[in-house]
C-alpha cells in the first residue's frame, strides 16, 4: 500500500486547475483532426494515471529509474500530480510531476489516438533515440518508454491510446508571437508561463532565444548526409524557453523527422551548397509563426537575423572543432557576402519550395521572401564588418 495517490489537474489560460465532476466532462480540443476521436479531461486523465499505477505502479517505477538512474522505492514518493497540458496536431501531451522530496521528477505523456497519430508516435520514438545515440545533445527529450492504455469513452465505445513517455524540460515554457502594445511593430513574443501569465521577453532575451534555437538545430545539422530535423514549427511550440537563466535557455521538445531538404549534388561543394540552404531556410522558418499560437500567421521583425547567423555561427565552430574538414562559419558567411541580388532571390525561391510544410505558408513566405533576403545579406555583411 501506499499513502499517495496521482493527482488529476487541467491546466487553463488561468493556470492549474484540479479535475472536478463539472470539468471531467468537458472535451478535450481536438486540434487540426476533427476526425479524431473526442476525449473527455476525466476519463483521459483517468486513463493515463492507470498506465502509471497498474501492476503496482511497475511502469512509474520504470520511468523514474530511467529519467534519474536510480532505483526509486515506494517509501520515496511523496506525491505525484498529472497535469493535461497541450493539445498539438499529433498528440494529446500531459506532465507527470512526481514529488521525491529531496527532488522532482517531471514526465510528459504523449497520448495519439489515431492509426497516423499512432504512427508517429512510433516513428517519434525511434528518432530520438536515434538522435541522442548520434550527437549526444542535451537540447532534446529522452524517450523513457511506451506502451498504451484503454480509455472508458462516456459513449461506452472502446479506446486504446498509444503513449510515449519521454523526458520532460521541467522550468521551460511555449511562447510565441503577441500583440506588444509597448513596442512599435506590435508583435513580441509572449511567454507561457506555467502559472497563467504571459509576460514579454526584452529584446536581448529575443535575441537569446532566436540564437539558441538556431544553435539547437545547426547542432544536429549533419554535413556529411545533409539530414536534419525536419520539419518543425514554431506554432506548434516546438521551441521552449526558460527565462530563468541568464542568457535565456532553450529546449526542442519533439522531432518529428529527419532528412535533408534538397537534392544536392554529389561534388567538392556540395556541403556548402547544403549548409547554405540549411541556413537560408533555418531564417524563413524562424521568423515564422502564428499569432499567440493559433491565430493568423506571424513574422518576426528582422532584429531576430542578429541572434539567428550568431546561433548558426556558434554551432557551426563547434562542428568544426570535431571535424576540421569543414568549411568556417566565416568562410560560409563570407560565401554569402558575394551573392548578387539575383543569386539571393534565385536561391531563396529554391530554398522556399524545398522547405515547404504547409500550403497555406507558402502565398505568405513568398511575399515576403525578397525584403527577408535583403534583410538577412544586409545582416550578413554587417555581421563581417564587425567581426574583421
Amino acid at each position: 500500500m501506499t499513502d499517495w495517490t496521482i493527482e488529476l489537474f487541467i491546466n487553463t489560460d488561468n493556470g492549474q486547475v484540479p479535475l472536478s465532476e463539472a470539468n471531467s466532462r468537458l472535451p478535450l480540443p481536438q486540434g487540426p483532426d476533427r476526425e479524431a476521436p473526442l476525449l473527455h479531461y476525466g476519463p483521459y486523465l483517468k486513463s493515463l494515471s492507470v498506465f502509471f499505477e497498474e501492476n503496482r505502479s511497475a511502469r512509474l517505477f520504470q520511468a523514474l529509474r530511467s529519467l534519474s538512474g536510480n532505483e526509486v522505492s515506494a517509501p520515496e514518493i511523496l506525491g505525484a500530480a498529472l497535469v493535461s497540458e497541450k493539445h498539438g496536431a499529433l498528440y494529446q501531451v500531459a506532465r507527470l510531476v512526481v514529488n521525491l522530496g529531496h527532488d522532482t521528477c517531471c514526465l510528459s505523456d504523449n497520448a495519439a489516438t489515431t492509426e497516423q497519430q499512432k504512427a508517429f508516435l512510433e516513428a517519434e520514438l525511434e528518432l530520438l533515440g536515434d538522435l541522442h545515440a548520434r550527437f549526444h545533445h542535451p537540447y532534446l527529450p529522452r524517450p523513457i518508454l511506451k506502451g498504451n492504455v484503454r480509455y472508458e469513452s462516456p459513449s461506452g465505445e472502446p479506446q486504446v491510446l498509444d503513449l510515449l513517455v519521454t523526458e520532460w524540460f521541467e522550468g521551460f515554457s511555449e511562447f510565441h508571437l503577441s500583440r506588444h502594445p509597448g513596442i512599435l511593430q506590435n508583435l513580441g513574443i509572449s511567454v507561457w508561463e506555467i502559472d497563467g501569465s504571459k509576460p514579454f521577453l526584452s529584446p536581448r532575451e529575443e535575441e537569446d532565444l532566436y540564437r539558441e534555437a538556431t544553435a539547437i538545430l545547426t547542432a544536429y545539422f549533419d554535413t556529411r548526409s545533409f539530414g536534419q530535423i525536419y520539419p518543425w514549427h514554431h506554432a506548434a511550440g516546438d521551441f521552449v524557453v526558460c527565462r530563468q537563466t541568464d542568457p535565456v535557455s532553450v529546449r526542442l521538445i519533439t522531432a518529428r523527422g529527419y532528412r535533408s531538404l534538397g537534392d544536392f549534388p554529389a561534388s567538392d561543394g556540395s556541403l556548402v551548397i547544403a549548409a547554405l540552404h540549411f541556413l537560408i531556410n533555418l531564417s524563413l522558418r524562424m521568423r515564422l509563426d502564428r499569432l499567440d499560437g493559433t491565430g493568423d500567421l506571424a513574422w518576426a521583425g528582422r532584429h531576430c537575423l542578429k541572434g539567428i547567423l550568431e546561433g548558426f555561427a556558434h554551432s557551426w565552430t563547434l562542428k568544426r572543432r570535431d571535424d576540421p574538414s569543414l568549411p568556417s562559419a566565416d568562410h560560409l558567411f563570407d560565401l554569402l557576402a558575394q551573392f548578387s541580388r539575383n543569386d539571393w532571390i534565385s536561391f531563396g525561391q529554391l530554398v522556399l519550395e524545398d522547405g515547404m510544410v504547409e500550403r497555406d505558408e507558402m502565398e505568405f513566405l513568398a511575399c515576403r521572401l525578397a525584403c527577408h533576403l535583403d534583410e538577412l545579406s544586409e545582416t550578413v555583411r554587417d555581421r563581417n564588418a564587425s567581426s574583421r
